[in-house]
């Protein structure tokens, strides 16, 4: 019964209830397609130290698969305790879960 939750596990939509991840939802400026990425708070995170702070720092580059494969990167800033505190992107805009799932079922 074990092998059997260990599959469905693999093949189910990730849990939002994992602390451990954070979910990026961007949308392409140029072709309007809808990307999700990853980023592991405790594995793609940078130390960054300033004179009078101290926190993290991640950089994702996301590229379409559908339409345009035109680079959409993203920089993530976040405090000693890994809460996201800044977010930039260039060549795209963020967007909420539910679009990226809207646009996935229209496909």
């Amino acid at each position: 019964m074990s092998f059997l939750k260990k599959l469905k596990s693999a093949f189910s939509a990730p849990s939002s209830s994992d602390k451990r991840i954070l979910w990026l939802y961007v949308q392409c400026d140029k072709c309007d397609e809808v990307l999700r990425g990853r980023v592991d708070l405790y594995n793609d995170l940078s130390a960054q130290f300033n004179e009078s702070t101290e926190g993290h720092f991640c950089r994702k580059v996301l590229i379409g698969s559908q339409r345009c494969y035109r680079p959409i990167e993203i920089e993530l800033t976040f405090d000693k305790n890994r809460k996201l505190t800044d977010r930039k992107i260039k060549g795209g805009k963020f967007v909420t879960e539910a679009d990226y799932f809207v646009e996935k079922s229209e496909r």
